[in-house]
């Protein structure tokens, strides 16, 4: 289920960020939600290609980005498509 990103209350442990929700960003999630990873899914779109596919498995905010969700990750996965200079991600780097 989507939540956007101004609703964001992850559970407090630790957990995996996986940062965009194309083909790549669904692999990702469902390999680590299959291997009992904590996972949290982010996509700046506020409907990513693959919405309709979202599990229950993880958690997923669409729409505009959130520094309290980055920052909050124990480990960040970005997918191809996402610059590792959003400024999200180099806001997290820099904690």
């Amino acid at each position: 289920m989507a939540m956007s990103a101004q609703t964001i209350h992850p559970q407090t442990e630790a957990y995996t960020l996986v940062v965009g929700f194309g083909a790549t960003g669904l692999a990702v999630a469902r390999f680590l939600a299959g291997q009992g990873e904590h996972v949290v899914v982010a996509d700046s779109r506020q409907t990513p290609p693959n919405a309709n596919l979202a599990e229950s498995d993880y958690e997923c905010y669409f729409g505009a980005f959130n520094d309290e969700l980055f920052s909050h990750a124990g480990l960040i996965v970005l997918s191809p498509g996402i610059a590792p200079d959003e400024n999200a991600v180099k806001a997290a780097m820099n904690a």
